[in-house]
């Protein structure tokens, strides 16, 4: 190989290395409650994002309510339903004491295979038999 050749190619390797480090963020494998944050502020299309997630667990009557019944500010869980086609994060933002029991107020981020995802807060409370309720917004 020439002297030529060679630095042409040291060149554009260096080129090359020098545009992966300058790419946006998202485009380098984030990690997936960040890019799901973000697709859903964006409100951008799944487009296989949750199908991607192979290390989530399977969200469950279970484990929702283990969410519910540990919550404290800051506490979070993420989740995939519907065949890895629905994958969700949560994050507690208050829990206080209810009529009937503790409630607790959190943010969930969202997508789903062929949707855009989306972003929104609900508030479930401890009712008096010891269930839990979705309150109306």
């Amino acid at each position: 190989m020439s002297v030529s050749i060679l630095g042409r190619a040291l060149r554009a390797l260096a080129a090359a290395i020098i545009a992966a480090a300058a790419a946006p963020a998202h485009a380098q494998n984030p990690d997936p409650v960040s890019e799901l944050i973000r697709k859903a502020e964006a409100r951008e299309m799944d487009n296989g994002f949750c199908a991607s997630i192979a290390d989530w667990p399977a969200g469950t009557a279970d484990s929702y309510l283990h969410f519910l019944r540990s919550a404290e500010v800051g506490f979070a869980k993420v989740n995939r339903f519907r065949n890895n086609a629905h994958c969700q994060f949560d994050r507690v933002i208050e829990v206080y004491n209810g009529p009937t029991g503790k409630c607790v107020r959190y943010v969930w981020f969202a997508c789903a295979t062929s949707n855009t995802c989306a972003k929104g807060e609900d508030t479930d409370c401890q009712q008096a038999n010891g269930g839990w309720k979705r309150q109306p917004r």
